[in-house]
């Protein structure tokens, strides 16, 4: 199973408040301040086990009910005020940047591409007959011609 790890901010670092999370979410919670070489958080972290990171106000949790994490932040007396999945951010190069909005860019001229050809060739409405009676209509004489062809 993958795991899903999430990122939870709480309103407080109250004992009673991490209490509360721990029993709504069936977790037990490490504060970072009991980390260390040999006791680090991605071995802590698990379905069962949280972090605290008390500097940042946040709690690392794993594999929750992300339905319960939306009730929470609901809850005005729930401590959880927000939460988001982990995200994974990887390094770069400029040059891998550049090739890859060079890429994103090829597309968009694509699309664009498409969309101009589209509008060039698609057929033009034709136009009414009231329109292209401007010139009678500035005169009042429009009117009657129009009448004048239902008849």
């Amino acid at each position: 199973m993958e795991k899903e790890r999430y990122i939870v901010v709480l309103e407080d670092q109250h004992k009673n408040s991490l209490k509360k999370v721990e029993n709504e979410l069936d977790v037990n919670i490490t504060s970072s301040e009991f980390l260390s070489a040999e006791n680090r958080s991605y071995d802590v972290i698990d379905d069962d086990n949280g972090v605290f990171y008390k500097n940042l106000g946040v709690l690392v949790v794993e594999n929750k009910d992300e339905a319960q994490l939306k009730n929470a932040v609901k809850n005005d007396s729930n401590p959880i005020v927000y939460f988001e999945k982990e995200r994974d951010f990887f390094s770069t190069d400029e040059l891998s940047i550049i090739s890859e909005l060079k890429k994103q860019s090829a597309e968009i001229v694509d699309k664009i591409t498409e969309l101009e050809k589209y509008i060039i060739n698609k057929p033009l409405p034709q136009k009414s007959l009231v329109e292209m009676e401007w010139g009678a209509q500035s005169f009042g004489v429009g009117k009657f011609i129009v009448h004048r062809e239902r008849c």
